[in-house]
């Protein structure tokens, strides 16, 4: 067997402590923008800039349009990480679409 697979090469507290700070980091890293977008998507002033809050309630399309805003944000960090210019272009076109058919 390999020498680096041995049971006692597995393990250590280094690369533990090395891990674990990577993935807090990264879990920081996107989890405090999308409580940022989570709370203005909630925020009535938002709402009503956006023309998606009336004085009767939310418009027709309001669901539809705050679910595709979440998802565009949420689905850009993937698309910019993994995706050439081109993936991410044809993204934005096919989420305006689906935004501009709702409206």
């Amino acid at each position: 067997m390999a020498k680096g697979f041995k049971q006692d090469k597995q393990w250590n507290w280094k690369n533990f402590w090395i891990v674990f700070c990577v993935a807090w980091f990264g879990q920081l890293a996107f989890g405090y923008p999308s409580s940022i977008i989570g709370v203005t998507l909630a925020q009535p002033a938002f709402l009503e800039y956006m023309g998606l809050l009336t004085k009767d309630g939310l418009t027709a399309n309001a669901d539809s349009l705050i679910g595709a805003t979440s998802g565009v944000f949420q689905v850009y960090p993937i698309n910019l990480a993994y995706g050439d210019g081109w993936n991410m272009f044809l993204t934005n076109i096919s989420s305006c679409r689906q935004v501009l058919s709702s409206v």
